[in-house]
């Protein structure tokens, strides 16, 4: 029999490339619209909702809230919408429909009722 040697792939004691760092700002945002959406949401209906596109806004949220203030502030307003109407509020005088969510003000029962109806 002959020995053979075996040789570790060459990939696997490469330096791997330095990435380019996303800048503090876009970071500061994408966290705060994950966070969002979790909080309106719940976990998989927000990744869901963060990581397909949506032709209203033009493509993914996250992506959209990401690049700048502007889409920071159209995808809020998505989620907001979003969470109204899974709280069964569809009128537009609903006091609820547009609210700020916080951590201290999580989403609605679904049992929550629309005063407006």
């Amino acid at each position: 029999m002959t020995e053979q040697k075996l040789a570790a792939p060459t990939s696997h004691w490469r330096r791997r490339t330095k990435a380019i760092p996303m800048p503090q700002a876009d970071a500061v945002r994408q966290g705060a619209i994950t966070h969002l959406a979790f909080l309106s949401l719940g976990k998989d209906a927000a990744i869901a909702f963060l990581n397909t596109s949506v032709p209203r806004l033009g493509g993914h949220p996250l992506a959209i809230a990401t690049a700048n203030e502007a889409g920071d502030a159209e995808v809020r307003a998505m989620l907001k919408d979003l969470a109204a109407v899974r709280a069964g509020c569809e009128q537009s005088e609903c006091p609820d429909r547009g609210r700020e969510l916080t951590p201290e003000r999580r989403q609605p029962s679904r049992r929550a009722r629309c005063p407006v109806k």
